[in-house]
């Protein structure tokens, strides 16, 4: 359907159900290229949404409540959901890199038990 011939209730209801669907798939921890496909039909929609709004047609107050605010809604549980995981992604990508420089500064000698009871200091 092109956006020309696209009725702002479709539309609407495509953008409310795109993003209710992208918040569904946040809380069941789906992988981020799921993600990245249901953030580019939406971004696709609101495209088109906006075409429509520039050639002059007017969104009612019914279709902002039915449509708008439930999308803001979770438009807004999105982002905090975004936000919480890209923040934990940066938790482990720090101590993954910390266990890596230990690796490195240790030589992995710590890693396995020495044949003689005791750790040495390998560091250079």
């Amino acid at each position: 359907m092109t956006a020309t011939f696209a009725s702002p209730d479709t539309l609407l209801n495509e953008l409310l159900e795109c993003t209710l669907q992208l918040q569904k798939r946040l809380l069941e921890d789906a992988e981020p290229e799921e993600w990245n496909d249901l953030l580019e039909h939406r971004q696709s929609v609101i495209e088109r949404l906006d075409e429509l709004l520039g050639a002059g047609i007017a969104l009612s107050e019914e279709q902002k409540i039915r449509y708008l605010q439930p999308a803001a809604e979770a438009d807004r549980n999105i982002l905090s959901m975004m936000t919480r995981k890209k923040m934990k992604l940066g938790a482990d990508m720090a101590n993954l890199q910390k266990s890596k420089t230990v690796h490195d500064q240790y030589g992995g000698y710590g890693s396995s038990p020495s044949a003689y009871g005791a750790f040495f200091d390998k560091r250079k």
